[in-house]
């Protein structure tokens, strides 16, 4: 089965093309051509048509339609599907608002380990959110299971779960285990996380340079609060230590990228 990601690319890949040609009928002709194997049952068509006509790409925009085209795929048991129509339903995009639907829909596709709606539903947990009670040991459950499947916002919940000890028993080591797996699929603030946990000491041996290295990565990525942090280590460290954090940081960099290339498998790349 194809990843929803890879629908989003190939309908955005063909909107720009058509643009950057100033052949915009190519997007019209595709569009018809994936409409003839939605309306034969094609769930992945399906997807891809609600997709086009949620950003419309080859067609005009219309959320509606968007909303019915994906109901198709997911009532045919398309994880994918199901997933984005709960995340319809929660938002009231293309249908009304209805966070029971949003559930339903989220449960039906976390059930076949769409990593996605396992995430969707540790949130509603963890937060009280779409008609459930707070429940963080259920979040934290969830959480797991996407976690598990290399969901990088699952991993750094609960890496933050186990720092505070919310829904499972306090386990700082625990806690950096999800913040790096996070960090390392460029999670920025599972990356600032990180970085704090060397600099404290916590579940890992104290280690300013690593502090360093992490803190210049999330900074990198966009996270302003990180600049007081690095500000006070650039006084503390030698000149010598910098350049090993700075080389450090880099090598990390590389990593990082080298995992892009080459993303360990999972049901679904959120």
């Amino acid at each position: 089965m194809k990843q929803i990601s890879s629908l989003l690319a190939a309908a955005a890949l063909l909107c720009c093309a058509g643009v950057a040609n100033g052949q915009e009928s190519e997007a019209v002709r595709h569009f018809k051509a994936e409409k003839i194997k939605a309306e034969q049952g094609d769930a992945e068509a399906q997807i891809l048509l609600g997709v086009m006509y949620d950003r419309g790409h080859g067609v005009p925009q219309d959320y509606v339609k968007a909303a019915e085209w994906t109901r198709k795929a997911a009532e045919q048991g398309n994880a994918s599907a199901q997933s984005i129509l709960g995340h319809m339903y929660y938002s009231g995009e293309g249908v009304p608002q209805d966070y029971a639907e949003a559930m339903k829909w989220w449960r039906k596709a976390a059930d076949q380990r769409n990593a996605s709606a396992q995430y969707m539903l540790g949130l509603m947990y963890y937060y009280k959110g779409g008609g459930v009670p707070q429940d963080h040991v259920e979040a934290a459950k969830w959480f797991r299971k996407a976690a598990e499947q290399e969901h990088a916002r699952a991993q750094y919940e609960l890496g933050l779960m186990y720092y505070y000890g919310v829904g499972v028993l306090q386990d700082k080591v625990e806690a950096v285990k999800w913040c790096r797996k996070a960090a390392e699929q460029e999670h920025a603030r599972a990356q600032f996380r990180l970085g704090a946990m060397y600099g404290n000491g916590e579940g890992v041996p104290l280690d300013k340079v690593e502090t360093y290295a992490w803190f210049l990565l999330a900074k990198a990525n966009g996270v302003e609060e990180v600049s007081e942090g690095i500000s006070i280590l650039e006084k503390l460290l030698t000149a010598e230590q910098m350049e090993k954090g700075q080389a450090r940081a880099a090598a990390l960099r590389r990593l990082i990228e080298e995992r892009k290339e080459n993303p360990k498998p999972s049901v679904e790349s959120p």
